[in-house]
């Protein structure tokens, strides 16, 4: 099977979570390499980031296959990053100017709410 790509988002993690210490967790779980990762800072909250990154998935293997369909059903996902801490992660979809200028896509609106609670 091919490789295909696949953008993930982590909505709401610390700032001091470094970039390098995201790329090596997500190379330990052996789904495929990061292409690109950027961070964004949150404007309601600025000890906190957003994540987006750009993954080249290995659909070899089959908890990488299970991980992808499950975010392509736009479901979340948890990755532990030092137990029991984890990462909420969504699939990201680019919102389009009307939607930026009227608020966050109502998928991300509701998952970012819950994570704040």
């Amino acid at each position: 099977m091919q490789n295909q790509t696949i953008v993930l988002c982590i909505p709401k993690l610390s700032f001091n979570i470094s970039s390098e210490y995201i790329i090596n967790i997500i190379q330990k779980m052996n789904i495929g390499t990061i292409d690109t990762l950027h961070e964004i800072p949150l404007k309601y909250n600025k000890n906190y980031k957003r994540i987006i990154m750009r993954i080249n998935w290995n659909l070899e293997s089959s908890q990488s296959k299970r991980i992808y369909s499950i975010l392509n059903e736009n479901k979340s996902i948890k990755i532990v990053y030092d137990m029991p801490w984890y990462w909420v992660c969504v699939k990201y979809i680019r919102q389009n100017a009307k939607e930026r200028i009227n608020g966050l896509d109502p998928s991300l609106s509701k998952l970012i709410e819950n994570i704040n609670t």
